[in-house]
């Protein structure tokens, strides 16, 4: 089962150790090592900071990754959001799209937001194509944007809208319960499978 847990003090040292791991690092605007110093700083910001909300992904009761929101922007009713999964077992193993599919749910159904972003570096095919998969549309590259391991990258920006993901998002449940992954759907949701 996965679910999802507000960021503790408590997390600190593991969300440390799992972001300085080169797998996750690679994926990142950023992939110098991180200083103890440099994390604190971040770690501190990042629970208390309101336009941002971080939780740590459990799968079967164990932690083993981060999902956020952030540039949180209620008067324009649209956040960023980003992922990753930290336990090297736990990828691959669709892990990530449950964790989609939570989110998606939180900000457009639990928030009520218009809009939902995020930024994937370009080389990260992985990454697009499964934000796609859900109905984000690549709305543009930001060309060259990301200047790491001595070469630049470009950065392809997503978008999701309230009524495309309301549009597809029963079929998609519909697929995770037939799957036996029935604790991803809202109680309505079980209610009109059944009928």
């Amino acid at each position: 089962m996965i679910t999802l847990r507000p960021v503790e003090p408590g997390d600190s040292e593991k969300l440390f150790r799992w972001r300085n791991l080169p797998e996750i690092a690679k994926n990142m605007h950023t992939d110098h090592e991180i200083s103890q110093e440099e994390h604190d700083a971040w770690f501190a910001s990042a629970i208390t900071n309101k336009t941002r909300k971080y939780w740590i992904i459990k799968r079967n009761d164990i932690d083993i990754g981060l999902v956020n929101i952030y540039d949180i922007s209620p008067e324009n009713g649209r956040c960023y959001w980003a992922i990753y999964i930290g336990e090297m077992v736990e990828r691959g193993v669709g892990t990530g799209a449950f964790v989609e599919v939570l989110l998606l749910d939180h900000v457009f159904l639990d928030l009520g937001f218009h809009n939902l972003c995020c930024e994937v570096l370009t080389d990260n095919e992985r990454g697009v194509r499964q934000h796609v998969k859900y109905g984000f549309v690549v709305e543009g590259v930001l060309r060259e944007h990301i200047f790491k391991d001595n070469r630049y990258f470009d950065v392809s920006c997503l978008g999701l809208l309230r009524q495309e993901w309301l549009d597809r998002r029963f079929a998609i449940i519909k697929k995770l319960v037939d799957r036996g992954h029935s604790y991803l759907a809202r109680p309505s949701d079980l209610e009109a499978l059944r009928s």
